[in-house]
């Protein structure tokens, strides 16, 4: 990742990844992000942690499309 972006005019915005109903992935702890963090920053790449927003109703980003097309499925 650090690589690909190197030398570029950039910022990089982290959004845990938002678990729910049957998403086959969990929302990595914030150690985890934070350290990714470290690892962006310390190669001079700008990062930013965005705060979740929504995850507690399944409306945040990825979710709401997923729960969308499990009803659409079951109906």
């Amino acid at each position: 990742m650090v690589d690909l972006i190197r030398g570029l005019r950039a910022k990089v915005n982290l959004i845990a990844l938002n678990s729910g109903p049957e998403i086959p992935f969990a929302t990595p702890s914030d150690e985890r992000v934070l350290a990714f963090q470290s690892v962006l920053t310390r190669a001079g790449i700008p990062a930013f942690v965005r705060r979740p927003r929504g995850r507690d109703i399944y409306a945040a980003c990825g979710q709401l499309k997923h729960t969308t097309e499990l009803v659409q499925v079951k109906v």
